[in-house]
Formats: structure tokens, C-alpha cells, sequence
């Protein structure tokens, strides 16, 4: 059965880290474009998977005009995960068996549009926003979420992307999900994206697309 919790996340002097032991956390991500999502839910909630998020969240991702952090691997973004707000940082490490490898250090903050207004002072700016509906589940091995982009013409159906600190427990995780390796993508979201055909949304469109959503959830 799947039950509901915070995230956990360690939180110091009003900032939350997404660190383990002090150091910053190594990210192993795959993503599964064609899996069948009734079958996974049923598996979570065999496996007695705890839902820790269940909502709408906004990204923006920031980089110089010449792209300059893409172009090294590097991303930073501002994303507002229901009434949260959090910065996160990533360097990409390798591609390994479909496997997408990063660094990543995630702190909450507490204004986003604060936040966007200093990363605009330095010269920042955001070149990319994403809008999904996200179910998040945490199992032992690792974080599972069910992702459904709100912001693209035509719509992209729904998607799974496992997160582990291990290729080992990634490999376990697919496995207990039942999703085969060999389907694996290690793309990011802007390339799921690209390679569909869709667009993204202006922001006027993007917000009659989530009343439209969010009017059908009800």
C-alpha cells in the first residue's frame, strides 16, 4: 500500500541540502518514455512505496546568453515544487549504459521571484520553463517519479524516471519495476521534449493548459 509523507530533506539554518553525509549527492537517472504507468503503480504499491509528492511543479533554468553552463555540462535551476521553492545545481559526470551521472546540491529558498531577480543581477537569465504534474515514490533503492509535462503542443503522454545513488540499486530498481534497461534514456527533460516534436507553451498558454488539468484532476 502507498502511503504519504514529507520529502525528507535536511534542512539547516532555513536552506535544505540534498547532500548525504556531508558531501553532495552523486545522481544516477534514467528515464522511461514508453512505460506502462498502471503497471508500475500497481508494483509500487505491491512494494509498499511511499509517496512523498503529489502536485504541480514549475522549473526555470538560468544560463548566461552564450549558454555558457550547458556548454560545460553544467545546469542551474529554480523550480518551484508546490508551495516550496528550491535552487539546485548539476554537473554532469558521464553517460554510462544509458545512465545519466551527476553532482547535484539542491538548497530551498524562500522567494522565487527574489531568487530569479539575483540570478538576474548576475547576469543570468531563464532561457527554458517547464511545467509537469509529478507523483514522487520512495522506495529503499531509490525515488521513482511519474511525470506528465502540462506545457507542451501536443501533449507528451506520461513518463517514468527512476533516481538512485547507485548504477547497482538503479539497475535494481528497474528491475523490480519491471522496466527493461535496454529502454533506458538518460536524456534530460528538454531533450524528452525535442525529440517528441512538441513545443513548449507561452506562459498565457501554459496556464489555460494547467486550469485545463488541474479542472480534470478534480
Amino acid at each position: 500500500m502507498i502511503g504519504k509523507k514529507s520529502e525528507n530533506i535536511l534542512v539547516f539554518a532555513g536552506h535544505a541540502h540534498r547532500r548525504l553525509n556531508g558531501r553532495m549527492l552523486m545522481e544516477h537517472e534514467v528515464k522511461f518514455l514508453d512505460a506502462e504507468i498502471p503497471r508500475v503503480r500497481r508494483l509500487l504499491s505491491q512494494h509498499d512505496a511511499t509517496m512523498i509528492f503529489d502536485d504541480v511543479m514549475e522549473t526555470m533554468y538560468l544560463d548566461k546568453p552564450d549558454r555558457h553552463f550547458e556548454n560545460i555540462g553544467k545546469s542551474i535551476r529554480v523550480r518551484k515544487k508546490g508551495d516550496r521553492t528550491f535552487i539546485t545545481t548539476k554537473k554532469r559526470l558521464q553517460n554510462a549504459h544509458n545512465i545519466k551521472v551527476c553532482e547535484e546540491d539542491e538548497t530551498e529558498v524562500q522567494s522565487l521571484e527574489e531568487t530569479l531577480r539575483i540570478f538576474e543581477i548576475l547576469g543570468l537569465s531563464v532561457y527554458r520553463r517547464i511545467v509537469k504534474h509529478r507523483e514522487s515514490f520512495r522506495l529503499s533503492l531509490g525515488q521513482v517519479e511519474i511525470d506528465t509535462i502540462l506545457n507542451t503542443e501536443p501533449k507528451i503522454k506520461p513518463y517514468v524516471e527512476l533516481e538512485t545513488e547507485s548504477e547497482n540499486e538503479l539497475q535494481a530498481l528497474a528491475k523490480l519495476l519491471k522496466l527493461p534497461m535496454r529502454e533506458a534514456k538518460d536524456w534530460s527533460t528538454g531533450k524528452v521534449i525535442r525529440n517528441s516534436g512538441a513545443r513548449l507553451l507561452s506562459v498565457r498558454e501554459t496556464r489555460h493548459h494547467m486550469r485545463s488539468f488541474l479542472n480534470s484532476a478534480t
